[in-house]
């Protein structure tokens, strides 16, 4: 009852009645690793520093150790757009790649463009489980996306933006390319990632030396 009205919040403790909330902690650094305890409730909570995949106060390895630098809208979206091409492409028959996809209202469509183009120019079905593919369409789609990924994630889309960058560039019309601005997202976008993948590797084999 001391509470009918609303409680009287103190951090993550009500001060009249003691109920406790999952939020508005008073966290403090314990010593001897990267654990933090809450003051108030006594909750207790690990906040590492990754570097280049690795924490660098206790060396725990990140789950997702590839981190990208935060990419700008058309970045993400053309990230978004080939990994969306790709996972396109793994599902649908050869058939269905080059003949329907290439008339009618899906012709110029994303998807069709790397029909045309993309499917003599390497692209393999079996590079990654199906699954895999479908979660790291949804990863990139998140509002919750923190730009890190595994490392077999990021080996995928630098495989998949070369073959959607060359479909872009193969993709003219009336003789112009007007897919330049995305040919040069992509190529910005795999270079971070490339980037961003060397040092954690690089970091990976200095550690276990």
């Amino acid at each position: 009852m001391a509470c009918l009205f609303g409680h009287k919040w103190e951090g993550c403790k009500c001060t009249k009645c003691g109920k406790l909330r999952d939020s508005n902690h008073s966290f403090s650094p314990q010593e001897g690793g990267c654990e933090e305890k809450c003051q108030i409730c006594g909750k207790v909570r690990e906040n590492h520093d990754f570097v280049n995949g690795f924490c660098s106060k206790c060396g725990q390895q990140a789950k997702n150790p590839v981190t990208l630098e935060a990419l700008n809208m058309d970045e993400r979206f053309d990230l978004t757009n080939a990994l969306e091409c790709y996972e396109y492409y793994c599902t649908k028959s050869e058939r269905d790649l080059k003949d329907s996809l290439s008339y009618g209202n899906e012709a110029n469509s994303f998807p069709a463009i790397f029909a045309r183009h993309g499917t003599f120019d390497g692209a393999r079905k079996d590079m990654m489980p199906f699954e895999a593919l479908l979660s790291l369409v949804s990863k990139t789609k998140s509002v919750f996306f923190d730009y890190s990924f595994t490392a077999e994630e990021a080996e995928l889309i630098l495989y998949v933006i070369p073959i959607m960058r060359k479909a872009y560039e193969k993709e003219e019309i009336n003789g112009e390319n007007v897919f330049d601005k995305h040919i040069k997202t992509l190529r910005a976008v795999a270079s971070k990632l490339d980037q961003a993948l060397t040092a954690y590797r690089e970091e990976a084999a200095r550690r276990s030396q």
